[in-house]
């Protein structure tokens, strides 16, 4: 990763000269001894990009016997981890004493010539060239070598510290946009929930109210046309929009591409519905095709209206629902079948149709937020850039 010409008081140095470089290790899980216990045991599904840099507490806890019983070592707070594998590019700062398993390589910095958040900042500027050192057939991983000779930057500790103080206000302002968005879904939760979950209304299975949908073969109907695909990671999770699909060719579909999406469908995933992955889908993928992982709910518009059926999905009760139906311990999921059987409130569609307005109005409002928010990620991500080339502060 070379860096362009830097102003002349700047060095470039490998990381395996300022820091040193820990990997992490998971103990058994077939040894009850070796967990719940009171070593902070962090994984990358735990790190959420752009909401902490800090990290103190862990989902899990091993044992001072899980500990000694792998290659998993201690780090202390302040350490800059960086996951390199499922996926690779997540940063976070340690901000206790942890360990972690074998997703992180994690960097205890040399604090008299590396600012921990420093490197925080840069490792995530960096993120799609750290993907590309990636190796590996089944799935890809930066290896401890590579890790190590990787080059950064490396200005005097009074120009590092400056400039995580830019980049730290720029931080806070992306925060306070994505706060704003979240308290735009709340908002529209809570007036749901004040509508239709507060009275008591008749209750129908949710197949009496929905149109049956197309399956579809991209591989034989397509097979040299593109296609954009949505599958389960497409979907996010917090404000349950699609954001991001992939451009396939009919002939290379992945065998679970089968259904074809319409405009306003609503979306559940079937698997780990605990996680109530669910989505609607927008008119710029009208005509496209989805997981089969998905159930798709195609308002009939006489009994529900694809809005209701969106914040239904993501009701409490619902979620719980399905999770009390899941089978398998590996791969838990219900079936479609579990979802069209299931009973829900039946409100007036003149309720339902009010209900819309208000959704329509907020989205508008949220469409404004969404031009703001790509600018302040686009001023972000170019005040990176200009700090790690010595352009921002000198």
């Amino acid at each position: 990763m070379k860096t362009k010409t830097l102003p002349e008081d700047w060095k470039e140095v490998e990381l395996s000269e300022v820091c040193k470089i820990v990997s992490g290790s998971t103990p058994s899980t077939a040894r009850p001894e070796f967990w719940d216990g009171y070593i902070n045991w962090i994984t990358p599904a735990e790190i959420s990009e752009g909401h902490n840099w800090y990290y103190s507490d862990t989902q899990r806890k091993i044992t001072n016997e899980g500990l000694k019983s792998c290659s998993s070592e201690l780090f202390p707070k302040g350490t800059v981890m960086l996951t390199t594998r499922a996926p690779i590019g997540k940063v976070a700062i340690a901000g206790t004493e942890m360990c972690s398993n074998q997703g992180f390589k994690n960097f205890v910095c040399d604090e008299k010539r590396l600012n921990p958040e420093f490197l925080y900042f840069w490792l995530r500027a960096n993120k799609k060239n750290l993907q590309n050192l990636g190796r590996g057939a089944t799935f890809t991983e930066i290896s401890k070598t590579i890790v190590s000779k990787i080059k950064i930057p490396l200005p005097p500790l009074p120009v590092q510290k400056a400039i995580v103080s830019v980049l730290e206000k720029a931080e806070k302002l992306k925060q306070q946009r994505a706060e704003a968005d979240k308290l735009t879904q709340e908002y529209l939760q809570s007036v749901f929930y004040e509508m239709f979950m507060r009275k008591e209304f008749e209750k129908i299975k949710i197949e009496e109210g929905i149109l049956k949908t197309e399956n579809k073969s991209p591989e034989k109907e397509f097979p040299e046309k593109p296609f954009n695909y949505i599958d389960i990671a497409s979907i996010d999770n917090i404000s349950k929009k699609i954001i991001e699909t992939k451009e396939i060719l009919g002939r290379d579909a992945p065998s679970r591409a089968k259904q074809e999406v319409h405009k306003k469908d609503v979306i559940v995933s079937t698997v780990r519905p605990n996680l109530n992955a669910v989505s609607i889908v927008p008119e710029e993928l009208n005509g496209q095709i989805c997981s089969t992982g998905f159930c798709i709910l195609r308002a009939d518009n006489k009994k529900f209206i694809s809005e209701y059926l969106y914040f239904i999905s993501q009701a409490k009760f619902f979620v719980k629902d399905l999770v009390n139906k899941c089978k398998g311990a590996n791969y838990p999921a219900v079936s479609n079948r579990d979802i069209h059987s299931m009973q829900i409130p039946l409100p007036p569609i003149s309720l339902q149709n009010k209900f819309t307005a208000i959704v329509e109005k907020v989205e508008a409002m949220r469409e404004q937020q969404k031009k703001a928010k790509v600018e302040i990620d686009n001023l972000f991500n170019s005040l990176m850039q200009r700090a790690f080339k010595g352009e921002l502060v000198r």
